[in-house]
């Protein structure tokens, strides 16, 4: 057991390799090229994928010219300009040079400036309209974050200042990456503490009756009576909220001590693999999307590329 702990714990930089730098890029450049075009919906058939990455795009339109409750940014400034046609389309336009050179290998600090900003700025247009939604939050914060870290290692190396961790550009837009994925949900945790007075874990037996607004909301919006097929879990956990506590409840420390995946690879998959099935789990209940953590977590602590290949090494990154 001892030796199981100290492996488990053991600190050790998780430096990608090139192959592995790429792969993170493509999903990257996916999940934000989904926000301008929801390719994920017809994520079952390839060619209606393709066709929605090419067609949509260039055909969607950010319908809000105002921002009556400001939120975020808009706080401080206007931006309804971003929803003008000329720059919407130009926009959206360089993004996708913009990706595609960001997966060639081009530091984020050029390549993801456009698709960070112009997400963070429309995402900040569309919460100005009165209702707040949060299901891109992760992917923005984590693109800001390796933008950010991009800028800040092309500042370190223009002073001549020793590697961060000895990490190359790439490891570094990566590492800073899965930190603030991890840190998101530390906030988060912290935030239902202070919310909830501490209280989070007895007031998880009151999830069910948000489960039942939420399903009622969206068989009301679609009339699809598949939303109702949960009705008999909620009320049963209504029933018996230890169960309730049990399943909701669990998530608040896992979020809390997410940290402790940033020590190494083995703890990176056991809290990524865990936060994933908490994700999963919630989402079947609660018919929620959480389609952007699942892949994020994916792809920046599970890794399961890295683990299926026979021939990697820690020390293979160039």
């Amino acid at each position: 057991m001892k030796r199981l702990l100290d492996v488990l714990w053991r600190w050790e930089p998780m430096a990608h390799s090139r192959w592995e730098l790429v792969f993170m890029r493509v999903m990257v450049a996916l999940l934000i090229w989904d926000t301008h075009s929801a390719w994920v919906n017809q994520l079952w058939d390839p060619v209606a994928v393709i066709k929605a990455m090419a067609e949509r795009p260039f055909a969607w339109d950010i319908p809000f010219t105002a921002q009556p409750h400001p939120n975020g940014l808009a706080m401080w400034m206007d931006v309804t300009w971003v929803s003008t046609a000329a720059v919407e389309q130009t926009l959206r336009a360089l993004t996708f040079v913009s990706l595609i050179a960001y997966v060639a290998g081009v530091s984020a600090a050029w390549s993801l400036a456009i698709p960070v900003w112009f997400g963070i700025l429309a995402g900040t247009l569309s919460n100005s309209q009165g209702a707040i939604g949060h299901m891109t939050q992760g992917l923005h914060q984590v693109t800001l974050g390796i933008w950010m870290a991009s800028v800040w290692w092309a500042l370190r190396s223009r002073k001549g200042l020793p590697l961060w961790r000895g990490f190359n550009r790439g490891q570094c837009e990566a590492e800073v990456g899965r930190q603030v994925l991890i840190g998101g949900y530390v906030v988060s945790a912290v935030s239902k503490l202070i919310e909830s007075k501490a209280l989070w874990f007895v007031n998880a037996r009151y999830v069910p009756l948000h489960m039942l607004k939420n399903n009622e909301m969206k068989y009301a919006q679609s009339l699809d009576p598949a939303f109702l097929q949960m009705e008999g879990l909620s009320r049963l956990m209504l029933d018996h909220p230890v169960i309730c506590q049990l399943l909701f409840g669990v998530g608040l420390p896992l979020e809390l001590f997410a940290f402790v995946g940033l020590r190494n690879r083995k703890l990176a998959v056991i809290i990524g693999a865990l936060l994933i099935f908490f994700h999963w789990s919630v989402m079947q209940l609660m018919s929620l999307f959480f389609f952007f953590n699942i892949t994020l977590l994916l792809t920046f602590l599970v890794c399961p590329w890295w683990w299926l290949n026979p021939r990697r090494t820690a020390q293979e990154a160039t």
